[in-house]
């Protein structure tokens, strides 16, 4: 169960978001993950929001961080997809697309959005 702060933290980031303040939502974040470093759905969300800037780099970090506190972040694959559709990195997409296990039908349509993206 999450701390009430941290609850509270995510509350107003995501006010500041809506506000389009990403930079102040990112740094309240930032707070959230000095009391839990491991809170996928701080790592997310960071992530998202440095989609939202333009800073690719640091958008993946943050999406592959969570990913790697747990698979099951769809918010964190969410990002890292529309990264990769971002950037255009056909080869990375696709990879991480057939780790998801999706069937080639899926993998096809994938592919048909990359390159309508391009």
């Amino acid at each position: 169960m999450q701390d009430k702060n941290i609850r509270e933290i995510i509350k107003n980031a995501f006010e500041l978001e809506k506000n389009g303040q990403y930079k102040s939502a990112i740094e309240l974040l930032y707070q959230g993950l000095n009391i839990e470093p491991d809170n996928v759905e701080l790592l997310a969300q960071i992530s998202s929001l440095y989609l939202k800037l333009k800073n690719y780099e640091i958008a993946q970090e943050y999406a592959l961080k969570a990913l790697d506190k747990t698979s099951d972040s769809s918010f964190a694959k969410q990002t890292l997809i529309n990264i990769y559709l971002a950037t255009n990195s056909k080869e990375p997409f696709l990879s991480f697309v057939n780790s998801l296990n999706i069937n080639s039908i899926e993998e096809n349509l994938l592919n048909i959005v990359l390159n309508f993206h391009s």
